[in-house]
């Protein structure tokens, strides 16, 4: 099994907690205030890792382009928690609205990937991207 593949299951695992731990702190916690400390705790958690990394001698390379990348993708991931925690306050189920979220990000994904990325067309690229979207319609209808 590839490395990134284990990576990817774990990283699922991580990205699946966050949702119920949000739905669960949705309503006890003020939108801005939750996302606040969503983000300054996995900010933490990075910045952990990063001297965990200098100690080990690792160089940080990057370019302007990776910089501003890195804060629209940030602006992005603020955005999207304070109205994750404005969902679910405001009465959206994990189960769907949960699903509404990540399957929508997962639609943008595979057509960026397509578009932008000069990725390969598949026939199985196409069924995920047509089965997304009937699952956000199943979705919306439940």
């Amino acid at each position: 099994m590839d490395v990134w593949f284990v990576a990817a299951i774990v990283a699922a695992i991580a990205y699946g907690l966050h949702n119920v731990f949000t739905k669960l702190a949705a309503g006890n916690v003020s939108d801005s205030l939750g996302a606040f400390i969503l983000e300054i705790t996995a900010a933490v958690c990075i910045l952990l890792y990063m001297f965990y990394l200098i100690f080990d001698n690792v160089k940080f390379d990057f370019t302007m382009k990776g910089v501003i990348f890195s804060i629209l993708a940030g602006l992005c991931v603020g955005l999207g928690t304070v109205l994750y925690f404005y969902i679910f306050r405001s009465g959206g189920e994990l189960s769907i609205a949960g699903p509404l979220v990540l399957v929508g990000g997962i639609l943008i994904m595979a057509v960026a990937g397509i578009v932008f990325f000069k990725e390969d067309i598949t026939f199985m690229k196409v069924a995920g991207v047509v089965f997304g979207l009937i699952s956000l319609w199943l979705l919306k209808s439940a």
